[in-house]
């Protein structure tokens, strides 16, 4: 629902940062409900990390 209205209200253009932000909550909400499965826990860890990563990488390139 909130891709629709960014992509309605940006003319059918979705930001990459917007993509990467919704990425990293469903990222942390898996984080929240895995219960002790450490495998899981670290990927979705390192995963989180990477996007925070490319976002600054982004921020940093875009100015």
């Amino acid at each position: 629902m909130t891709i629709i209205i960014a992509a309605l209200k940006h003319h059918g253009r979705i930001a990459i940062d917007f993509l990467s932000s919704l990425g990293i909550m469903a990222l942390i909400r898996g984080l929240i409900a895995a219960h002790g499965q450490p495998y899981e826990i670290l990927t979705n860890s390192i995963a989180i990390l990477l996007l925070i990563i490319g976002m600054v990488i982004l921020k940093h390139f875009m100015k």
